[in-house]
């Protein structure tokens, strides 16, 4: 993974895995909107993600949208260990095979499971960027965690299920 020397120009996104389709249809025009703010506006050249389903997966395919359109920007995966996705419906694991095979590239946190991996990838999010675009709505789970260490770590974070005009908590 090559990523800037300044994690400054560096967004990841972190957020719950179950995102109805009812939710995912009223958070995508503003996921949309803040992608392409950070994209055109304010300069960041690589987005993480960590390769979850629901929000990661997500938030994803919507900047891969915006890169094809304004040829701009890379998306690296940064996934916990090879086959962390065995287990996983056969849509889901459609969709994080064909980010893989568009993804400026891909790492893994490990090269294997052991307890604790996921939030090594978690840490490692936070820790090569300087901004967090979350969708976190209750204080418990992976996504807490990773929104609390970027909180802990000084990383500007834009929580999408906080801004008012959303109206999905």
């Amino acid at each position: 993974m090559i990523l800037p020397d300044n994690p400054s120009q560096v967004c990841c996104f972190t957020g719950h895995r179950d995102i109805s389709p009812e939710k995912e249809a009223l958070l995508s025009p503003l996921l949309t909107l803040t992608l392409r703010n950070l994209l055109l506006d304010r300069g960041f050249t690589d987005y993480l993600c960590g390769g979850a389903v629901g929000f990661d997966i997500i938030a994803a395919e919507h900047f891969l949208t915006l890169r094809d359109q304004y040829h701009a920007g890379k998306l690296h995966l940064l996934l916990p260990f090879p086959g962390y996705d065995d287990r996983w419906p056969p849509e889901s694991r459609e969709r994080l095979q064909s980010l893989m095979e568009k993804a400026d590239s891909v790492l893994y946190a490990a090269d294997h499971s052991f307890p604790g991996v996921y939030y090594k990838r978690d840490r490692m999010l936070v820790n090569l960027s300087s901004l967090c675009v979350a969708y976190l709505t209750r204080s418990r789970g992976g996504t807490y965690y990773t929104v609390s260490y970027a909180y802990d770590a000084k990383k500007e974070i834009i929580n999408l299920a906080k801004l008012p005009q959303m109206g999905i908590y």
